[in-house]
């Protein structure tokens, strides 16, 4: 387990499993979150903030096709999906590390049919976590990255609400496709689309943490869960993989802060 620390702000992350924060205290309080797993789900996808590479979100019918051939992942839920990459339960190399900075690196195992590397580096500045996920391969491919944060549904007397204004909404369907809406209301399960604002979550007058990616291209948000919500920034829609290309010569980038403060 490693500590990062700033005024304001106390970060533990574990590098052993998935490279995920697992504490993340601000103005005191702990704000990350753990949901119960659903039946036949990965449990390690509900608790803590994990990376997600070389995929986020969804592969419906679970394979990836890369130079016209089709590799079948892993599923990791009952209905043969995949979700949330391949990097959430594999143990990273700390790259560096001081009183406020850790780098981390993987590779790609076997279960992705490109070989590539993974760095993923977090910093704390007075009341900010700021975190970036980098992926760099051998050869062109589909790819995503994503961060999944759980922060928790309750703090003292008062409960999570998320505020997030998007353009519209994707619905995800039990096939692993998505319709879309105009407006939903809470409790929601849903990707946001054509997001105006940084999104907040406010607990009451305890405590208010503002989101920020400057490379996502649509968040998720998750609050159909007893005990925690999930406001997950993605470089592409989960059913947009196979849209999305990675090449050697460009990494994909995907940038991530949480900032406290009203």
């Amino acid at each position: 387990m490693t500590r990062l620390a700033a005024p304001g702000i106390a970060v533990d992350i574990d590098p052993t499993d998935g490279g995920r924060v697992v504490r993340l205290e601000l103005d005191g309080v702990d704000t990350i979150g753990r949901a119960d797993p659903e039946a036949g789900d990965n449990p390690s996808f509900y608790y803590g903030a994990f990376p997600m590479a070389p995929f986020a979100g969804r592969v419906a019918g679970g394979s990836v096709m890369v130079d016209g051939t089709s590799t079948p992942l892993p599923p990791t839920h009952r209905d043969g999906h995949v979700d949330h990459g391949l990097v959430h339960d594999v143990s990273w190399q700390v790259v560096s590390r001081t009183g406020d900075h850790l780098e981390l690196q993987t590779v790609l195992d076997h279960r992705w049919p490109v070989d590539g590397t993974v760095h993923l580096t977090y910093d704390v500045a007075p009341g900010t976590l700021h975190c970036e996920l980098r992926l760099r391969v051998q050869r062109a491919c589909p790819a995503s990255l994503g961060m999944h944060p759980w922060f928790a549904g309750r703090i003292e007397e008062h409960d999570a609400e998320v505020s997030i204004t998007p353009r519209g909404w994707l619905i995800p369907r039990p096939d692993g496709s998505y319709a879309r809406t105009a407006h939903l209301e809470p409790p929601r399960d849903a990707v946001c689309i054509g997001v105006v604002d940084p999104p907040e979550i406010r607990w009451g007058d305890r405590l208010k943490v503002r989101l920020n990616s400057a490379h996502a291209s649509v968040w998720v948000v998750c609050e159909i869960f007893e005990g925690a919500v999930c406001v997950e920034p993605l470089t592409a829609a989960p059913s947009a993989l196979t849209t999305v290309t990675t090449v050697p010569t460009r990494p994909l980038v995907l940038d991530w802060s949480v900032t406290a403060g009203f």
